[in-house]
């Protein structure tokens, strides 16, 4: 059995800010373009893109790992369960639940700050969870789209 590559250092994945800033950034722009720029369509687009983009972890935690985040030294059943939170995010999210939505949203960005400027003490790592932050306070109690 042929070993895998080993993950590499941890927020040194190769599409890091990729996956985790400028997709979800650009979608948000797209979306808001459509709709005369509107801020709160911005915030709910961005929150939405990042976290179906990161709920990826739940299925492909490896994959997800040495692609976005890389080693952060959690067991697997942690990134598995953070994309199973992440989807129900993007549900509740497109339900309209915005409130139990933001809740959930500060527990895992809890859990980033914890091990972005905590553990590894990388704190330039921690920027996509701040916009996340940033975009759920800009997110409207009830969705622009509703």
């Amino acid at each position: 059995m042929a070993r895998s590559k080993p993950l590499p250092r941890a927020g040194d994945g190769p599409l890091f800010f990729v996956a985790l800033v400028l997709i979800p950034a650009f979608s948000a722009t797209i979306a808001a373009s459509q709709a005369d720029w509107n801020h709160v369509l911005w915030c709910e687009a961005y929150l939405v893109t990042v976290f179906s983009l990161a709920a990826v972890q739940g299925v492909a935690p490896r994959a997800y790992l040495r692609l976005v985040e890389g080693d952060l030294g959690h067991p697997l059943w942690v990134h598995r369960g953070a994309g199973l939170v992440e989807v129900c995010v993007v549900a509740l999210r497109l339900r309209g639940a915005t409130a139990p939505a933001g809740v959930l949203t500060v527990g895992l960005m809890g859990g980033a700050a914890w091990t972005w400027l905590a553990h590894h003490q990388r704190p330039s790592r921690f920027v996509p969870a701040a916009l996340v932050l940033l975009a759920t306070l800009g997110a409207a109690s009830v969705p622009a789209y509703a």
